[in-house]
């Protein structure tokens, strides 16, 4: 009898065991989820903040050089060119679309499809509004596509 009385203390004290071992891993579970949370925050941060760091370092470059804005000026609208500016308007026109290209597709990794419909929806508005943007944008899309950003291509063919 005394055999089983042990027992019966032991498997009482081995349940309890137990349930203080499930509820430090529920503890440990939620420390977890509140690290990989924090986390998370700082990696949408940090997506938005390279964004916003590529389109202000395209728009410092035309606000600090007078020639180059009035290239890319030029190039929208469609000018003739002369064959080195030409080639450069259209370089500079490639730089804008890939960093809108990036940029969709960050918003789409941090889970603000909204930002990127409207990026994408910037390109549409610029394809309709310029000339020279809409055959910069007849020469890279292909390359868009053959790097596996149809995505973002199908995109700016829905938008209105």
């Amino acid at each position: 009898m005394q055999s089983a009385d042990i027992n019966k203390w032991l498997t009482l004290v081995a349940n309890f065991g137990v349930i203080a071992g499930i509820l430090f891993l529920a503890v440990e579970v939620r420390q977890n989820q509140e690290s990989l949370n924090e986390a998370n925050v700082i990696s949408r941060l940090s997506a938005s903040a390279a964004t916003l760091e590529a389109y202000d370092g395209f728009r410092t470059m035309l606000i600090q050089d007078r020639e180059i804005a009035q290239l890319w000026d030029s190039g929208l609208q469609g000018a003739s060119l002369d064959p080195i500016d030409a080639q450069r308007f259209q370089r500079l026109c490639e730089s804008h679309v890939w960093n809108l290209v990036v940029a969709y597709e960050r918003y789409i990794a941090i889970g603000r499809e909204d930002s990127a419909i409207d990026t994408a929806g910037q390109v549409r508005s610029n394809i309709e509004a310029y000339i020279g943007y809409r055959e910069c944008w007849q020469i890279i899309e292909n390359g868009i596509r053959e790097v596996g950003c149809g995505f973002f291509i199908e995109t700016v063919e829905g938008s209105n």
